[in-house]
């Protein structure tokens, strides 16, 4: 929800203020793994976005989830917050090398999403509910896999056609 939001109010402010979106979404792909990484580190500070139950890992006792409390967990988010922090490095490195401009966002997107999939196989919590088998943050995955995929082929698209024009 709050990707969600700082996306909508990103979007908001550069067209506001006229800005280049493809600029703008090739940092917020640099950025929001690192956040996020930062986000999932709290997460196990908190208890909360637990793992399964595993020989390895780490027992809760203060997680606001009694479910949670006195198993030993995989740590699913600590886990999830390394995968994010080698999203960011890709990401700036490919930013600062001029690679993939104006559809960093939509690589951010695809490679978040198989790693938010698989991760989902290693986590306790069932809150968030399922259906046809997968979680609902499994199917959210592939829904930003697919925006992510548009956003690559899109950009394609359009080099394809200045670099025509151009020649």
């Amino acid at each position: 929800a709050a990707l969600c939001g700082g996306a909508v109010g990103g979007v908001i402010y550069v067209r506001a203020a006229k800005r280049p979106m493809a600029l703008y979404a090739d940092i917020a792909a640099c950025f929001v793994p690192l956040f996020h990484a930062f986000g999932r580190v709290g997460c196990f500070l908190g208890g909360c976005c637990f793992g399964v139950e595993s020989r390895f890992g780490f027992v809760f006792t203060r997680s606001p989830l009694e479910i949670a409390n006195g198993v030993r967990r995989f740590p699913v988010q600590l886990l999830e917050s390394a995968c994010c922090l080698l999203l960011f490095f890709l990401m700036d490195r490919l930013r600062r090398n001029g690679v993939l401009r104006g559809r960093l966002l939509g690589l951010y997107l695809a490679l978040y999403a198989l790693v938010r999939f698989a991760d989902e196989f290693l986590r306790g919590d069932a809150l968030r509910g399922f259906a046809l088998g997968l979680s609902t943050s499994q199917w959210a995955s592939l829904a930003a896999a697919a925006a992510g995929l548009a956003i690559l082929l899109c950009g394609r698209r359009k080099a394809r056609s200045r670099a025509v024009g151009k020649g």
